[in-house]
């Protein structure tokens, strides 16, 4: 289970690159990151502190792809758990300059990810240049969902219904969302994790990745809930992300609390009709002249119930209308991005064959 100490969470991201020197520039531009050399390795700091490593593309790889690492406590023993899921290791155990250790593997589905040990770092919430969320597109994702949340102590934090494709499932730990896994569907490239990083401005982000040879093939785009997205390819046809988390989604909780004033108003009346049984009360000198009163009384205050109805009525109105709205919404959206990934993946397969044809050459 995910605990205080980092266990379960996203703490370190590769991006293995044909050329890491151009790669460390582009993302250095985009995201005010900087290279360092630490320890053997090319990591990548933000204003916060290490974020990842720039690593030489294998051999065997035609394409360049971020790698995700998830904390664990025992690193030996989430790698004999993971092989009992149906994983497979990819890279053993390896020491990092630091007293740590990690390895690779490849999920059930494919998608490539990679454990680290010690844990040692606690949850904060992400800060602007650092990994804020990350997607993983499966081809059976309540498969993926099983394997992972048994592996990485993962619970279901909340859902959201995309229509034929199924469900855009979130996960996480301890009241903390770190992700989604959903199924776009066609999967040409198999399944891999999205990884994006959190920025201030998605639109300002945009502009700057486009003026540094950054492809755009999805948004900018509002998700569900205010925040905002965009999907790229770097220069050498990586594909990452960036997530703008708005003013408006982050005041969201406190706008659920708006309904309770509604009582309020519909109680303002209350208080006026009180008032008129006091004027009531002066005509007992006069026992002849109640009656009037009381008629003159009971049929406004019949005009004012049929007012309050009507006023009632047209809100349910307005919700009833609005839910599908914004269903559609969200299924619009997710449509969106799926078909900007699977046209990605058919360019990412392309470009592999392309390069393996030239390779033979």
């Amino acid at each position: 289970m995910a605990d205080s100490t980092g266990v379960g969470r996203f703490v370190w991201f590769d991006l293995a690159a044909a050329d890491i020197e151009a790669a460390g520039k582009f993302y250095a531009h985009v995201f005010s990151w900087r290279t360092e050399e630490k320890h053997g390795a090319t990591t990548l700091q933000s204003a916060n502190g290490g974020i990842g490593s720039l690593v030489a593309l294998p051999p065997e790889q035609s394409a360049g792809y971020w790698l995700p690492y998830i904390a664990v406590a025992d690193l030996n023993a989430s790698l004999a758990k993971a092989r009992g899921l149906g994983a497979r290791v990819t890279k053993p155990p390896t020491a990092t300059g630091t007293g740590g250790h990690y390895a690779q593997l490849a999920d059930p589905q494919g998608a490539a990810f990679g454990l680290y040990a010690p844990a040692g770092v606690a949850y904060s919430e992400p800060a602007i240049g650092t990994f804020s969320w990350v997607e993983l597109m499966s081809t059976d994702a309540p498969a993926a969902a099983s394997f992972y949340f048994e592996l990485c102590g993962w619970a279901e934090t909340g859902s959201v219904d995309m229509g034929p494709m199924g469900r855009y499932l979130m996960f996480g730990a301890d009241g903390h969302s770190y992700g989604g896994i959903f199924n776009p569907g066609q999967v040409p490239a198999g399944s891999q994790w999205l990884s994006y990083v959190r920025v201030a401005d998605a639109a300002s982000v945009t502009a700057t990745a486009k003026s540094v040879g950054a492809r755009v093939i999805n948004g900018p785009m509002e998700v569900p809930g205010g925040d905002w997205i965009v999907q790229f390819l770097d220069p050498q046809g990586v594909m990452f992300a960036a997530h703008e988390v708005t003013a408006k989604a982050a005041s969201a909780p406190k706008a659920e609390g708006k309904p309770a004033a509604k009582p309020a108003v519909k109680s303002r009346p209350k208080p006026k009709v009180k008032a008129r049984a006091k004027v009531k009360a002066k005509p007992k000198a006069k026992p002849k002249a109640k009656a009037k009163p009381k008629a003159k009384v009971t049929a406004k205050m019949k005009l004012k119930a049929k007012a309050k109805a009507k006023a009632k009525v047209k809100p349910a109105k307005k919700r009833a209308s609005v839910r599908p709205k914004l269903k559609a919404r969200v299924k619009t959206a997710f449509n969106k991005a799926r078909r900007s990934v699977v046209r990605l993946q058919r360019r990412v397969m392309g470009n592999k064959t392309r390069a393996g044809a030239r390779r033979k050459k």
